[in-house]
């Protein structure tokens, strides 16, 4: 008789840690409303990209859905532009119209390509 044994091995993809706070805001200059994602980043290393999504109604990024490359601030999409002090980022998504509510998140992807957890916000 044989025995034969089965061995299952289930390895956990490691997860990149999610920002430490991040909100949207806008300015009003000319008329014209621009928004910018603030980014609390738990580190500044292992971080490869930054996604930053907005919109209308809740999980509908039909505003903003864009991935920032870390710490890269040329040829980003017109009106988008990209700083960072420290572990405080500002990432300008852009001219659009206000909308009373606006649904947000942003996740964070490590240098091995693991996703962080989103954090999700609402802002009226």
């Amino acid at each position: 008789m044989f025995l034969t044994a089965v061995i299952i091995s289930i390895a956990a993809q490691a997860q990149s840690a999610p920002p430490s706070d991040a909100f949207v805001y806008f300015t009003t200059t000319g008329g014209q409303s621009h928004g910018y994602f603030k980014v609390i980043l738990p580190s500044i290393t292992m971080i490869s990209s930054i996604k930053v999504r907005l919109g209308t109604i809740e999980s509908t990024y039909d505003l903003v859905d864009y991935e920032f490359a870390f710490d890269v601030t040329s040829g980003l999409p017109t009106g988008f532009t990209y700083s960072r002090t420290n572990e405080e980022c500002i990432l300008g998504v852009g001219i659009f119209n206000e909308p009373p509510t606006c649904f947000g998140e942003v996740l964070l992807k490590d240098s091995n390509g693991n996703w962080s957890d989103p954090v999700k916000f609402i802002s009226n």
